[in-house]
């Protein structure tokens, strides 16, 4: 199916929850892991991904850690999902009738495109901010 699989709803969780930090210092994967109740490897794996593509920082040693490398304001959903690997492909058929959709036979077709259409709208148009108000943010540095 065309939504989220376990990476992209770990990840999001993640940036979330480090959105939500009133100063942006590093945090431990084990911690931010155990905050969400989410397999800790995995958990470590995905934040690397994010660091790769990004969107976080890392820090080693005793007080190491991961961190967003810019304000959650200039973070937007889209480019999140995009980092962990997430397609949005407005032409798959959720139904898997293709055959009905390619020859526009399935009146769920439209709907769907439609959903899918502000579904993408709404993530390139949100960011981290919208999703958790900040009344103060400070840049780790």
């Amino acid at each position: 199916m065309i939504f989220f699989g376990q990476k992209t709803k770990y990840g999001m969780q993640a940036m979330i929850f480090l959105s939500k930090q009133k100063i942006n210092k590093p945090i431990p994967a084990y911690k931010i892991a155990g905050e969400l109740k989410v397999p800790k490897e995995f958990m470590a794996k995905i934040l690397q991904e994010l660091v790769y593509k990004g969107l976080l920082n890392s820090q080693k040693g005793r007080r190491g850690g991961f961190y967003l490398s810019m304000n959650p304001s200039e973070i937007k959903i889209d480019r999140v999902f995009s980092a962990l690997g997430f397609t949005n492909n407005i032409n798959e058929c959720l139904f898997e009738t293709r055959e009905l959709c390619e020859k526009e036979k399935c009146s769920f077709c439209y709907s769907w495109r439609m959903f899918i259409s502000d579904f993408t709208f709404m993530i390139k148009n949100y960011s981290l901010n919208k999703i958790y108000e900040h009344t103060s943010y400070q840049v780790h540095g």
